[in-house]
C-alpha cells in the first residue's frame, strides 16, 4: 500500500504499510418457505430485539452503508429493513444498510451498515481504514491464508455451500474457499469479503455438493458443534436456501484480555479453547440465551491485530467523556445483545464490573411512539476496541447525570434528557414518529435494488441452477 495513503488513516505519518501486513448433518423441523413479513413490527422491537437473551445483529461502520447492503440482497437470502438516509429515523443524519437474515418475523439477526459523518471519528478515518482493510482481505483470498481481515467476520450456515457459490461465481465475486476439523470430520466455509468494506461473510456448512475441492484446510475450529439448533433444513426464503446466524468471529491480539473481559464482565461461559500451531481460538457464549438463539463469540490470535486495537482503542478514548457522554463512528463496530428477562439483567451490574477493568461505557436511552416503549442500553467497549451494544434493564432513578437520548445527530451521540414529556411530544408530533405505518415508501429504495438485481437470478437460471 502506498504509504501517503495509510497516512491518512491516523492523520499522521510513520506507521505506513502496517496495517496492510497486520490484516495480512442433523435434520431439523421441516419449513419449506419462509414468507416477507409486513413492516408492521414496531422500530423499536426490530432495534432492540424483544424479551429473551439472544444476540440480535453485527454491525459495521461503513462510507457506503447502500453498496453493502445492496451486496447482502443480492447474493443472500435477507430482507431489507432501512436502507438509504431516511429522516424518519434521524433527520437525515446517517445513511443506513440494514437487513434481517431471512425475514422479520422468522429471523432473530440483522446486519447492518451505518455511515454517522456528524459523529467524530477519534483520528482514525473511516474511509481510509476501509480501503486498507478491504486491500488485506482481498490479498488474503487471493494467497488464501488466514488473514486477520479474514477472522473479523460473521458466520451463516447453509445446507449446502453449492448454491452460493454458483450465485457468487454469477456476480464475479471474489471468495475463498475452506475446510476445517469439527467433530472429527470436515466443516467447509466460503469467506466472502464485502468490496471495499469491512465486511466479511463467512457462509458454513457441512455439505458443498458441487464446489471445487476446498483451496486451503485450516487447522482450527470455527464452531463448537454444527448445524445450528434452530437451522431449519430445507428452508428457503427469496428462492435461496435459507440461512442461520451462528457465530461473531474477531481477530485480536489479546487473548487472555478477551476471556477475561467475556467471563467476568458479561457473565459469558467459555465454551472453547483451542490451539494448534501456533494458533489459538477461544469462543464463547451468553448462558441464558436458549439453545434456539446461541450465536457463538470467538476470538481467534492474530498478533497483527495489535496495531488495529491500538487504534481503536485510541479513537474512543479521543471522543467518550463520561458514563453519559462520547459516541464515536468506530462504536458502530459492534454487535447487539440483549440481557433478556432472568439473571443479570440490569445494565449497572455489568458497567460495575466494566468499572473494575477500567473499561469504558455509555449509556443511552431511546423512545418510540409506535411501540409507546422506552429502551435503555448501554455501548460497552470490548479489550480489542470493537463494542457491544448491551440492551437491559435500567430503572429511571439510577439514569446518569445529563443522560442522553440516542441521536446520530448528536456528536456526543444523543441529545441531553430534560423529561420524559417532552421527548415523547417530540416522537408523537408525526414528523420524527418511528413508525413505518406511517411512511409507507420507506423500503422504496430497497425495493429498486432488489429489481435491479434481477440479473443475478437470470444467470443462475441460464447455468440450470435451480432455484429453491
Amino acid at each position: 500500500m502506498d504509504a501517503e495513503v495509510w497516512c491518512v488513516v491516523r492523520r499522521f505519518c510513520g506507521i505506513a504499510g502496517v496495517v496492510l501486513a497486520g490484516f495480512v448433518g442433523v435434520a431439523r423441523r421441516q419449513r419449506p418457505v419462509m414468507s416477507l413479513a409486513s413492516a408492521g413490527e414496531s422500530y423499536h422491537s426490530n432495534s432492540y430485539g424483544t424479551g429473551h437473551s439472544q444476540t440480535t445483529k453485527m454491525t459495521w461502520p461503513a462510507t457506503d452503508p447502500v453498496a453493502v447492503a445492496s451486496f447482502w440482497l443480492g447474493f443472500l437470502p435477507t430482507t431489507p429493513w432501512l436502507v438509504g438516509n431516511e429522516s424518519w429515523v434521524d433527520s437525515n443524519c446517517a445513511t443506513y444498510g440494514k437487513v434481517f437474515v431471512g425475514n422479520m418475523s422468522d429471523a432473530a439477526f440483522q446486519l447492518h451498515a451505518v455511515s454517522a459523518p456528524l459523529r467524530p471519528d477519534g483520528g482514525v478515518s473511516v474511509a481510509a481504514f476501509e480501503a486498507a482493510f478491504s486491500q488485506a482481505a482481498q490479498a488474503a483470498i487471493a494467497e488464501g491464508i488466514q488473514a486477520a481481515a479474514l477472522d473479523y467476520n460473521v458466520a451463516l450456515y447453509a445446507d449446502d455451500l453449492s448454491y452460493f457459490a454458483s450465485r457468487l461465481d454469477c456476480g464475479g465475486v471474489r471468495y475463498l474457499s475452506a475446510s476445517w476439523p469439527l467433530d472429527g470430520g470436515l466443516a467447509y466455509s466460503l469467506i466472502i469479503p464485502v468490496p471495499n468494506s469491512l465486511v466479511v461473510v463467512e457462509l458454513v456448512s457441512l455439505r458443498q455438493s458441487d464446489v471445487a475441492p476446498p483451496t486451503v484446510r485450516w487447522t482450527l475450529p470455527r464452531a463448537t458443534s454444527l448445524p445450528p439448533d434452530r437451522h431449519e433444513v430445507g428452508a428457503t426464503f427469496r428462492s435461496m436456501p435459507a440461512l442461520t446466524a451462528f457465530r461473531i468471529s474477531y481477530p485480536t491480539a489479546e487473548l487472555d484480555a478477551a476471556t477475561s473481559f467475556y467471563t467476568k464482565v458479561l457473565g459469558a461461559d467459555e465454551i472453547l479453547d483451542v490451539g494448534v500451531d501456533g494458533r489459538r481460538v477461544v469462543a464463547f457464549k451468553f448462558p441464558r440465551d436458549s439453545a434456539s438463539r446461541i450465536v457463538e463469540v470467538h476470538y481467534v490470535y492474530h498478533p497483527s491485530a495489535a496495531r488495529w486495537e491500538r487504534d481503536w482503542r485510541a479513537a474512543h478514548l479521543a471522543t467518550t467523556h463520561n458514563d453519559s457522554a462520547g459516541f464515536d463512528q468506530w462504536m458502530d463496530a459492534h454487535y447487539g445483545h440483549r440481557l433478556g428477562r432472568v439473571g443479570r439483567t440490569a445494565l449497572p451490574d455489568v458497567a460495575n464490573e466494566a468499572k473494575a477493568l477500567n473499561l469504558s461505557y455509555t449509556y443511552f436511552a431511546d423512545y418510540s411512539s409506535s411501540s409507546a416503549s422506552w429502551t435503555t442500553f448501554l455501548y460497552l467497549l470490548a479489550p480489542g476496541g470493537t463494542a457491544i451494544q448491551l440492551v437491559g434493564n435500567l430503572s429511571f432513578a439510577d439514569w446518569p447525570a445529563r443522560m442522553r437520548i440516542f441521536d446520530t445527530c448528536a456528536d456526543l451521540g444523543g441529545t441531553v434528557f430534560v423529561d420524559r414529556a417532552t421527548v415523547e411530544r417530540l416522537e408523537n408530533n408525526g414528523t420524527n414518529d418511528k413508525n413505518y405505518r406511517l411512511h409507507p415508501n420507506y423500503d422504496a429504495l430497497a425495493n429498486k435494488i432488489l429489481s435491479d438485481q434481477a440479473w443475478i437470478d437470470t444467470c443462475m437460471a441460464s447455468q440450470h441452477i435451480p432455484s429453491h
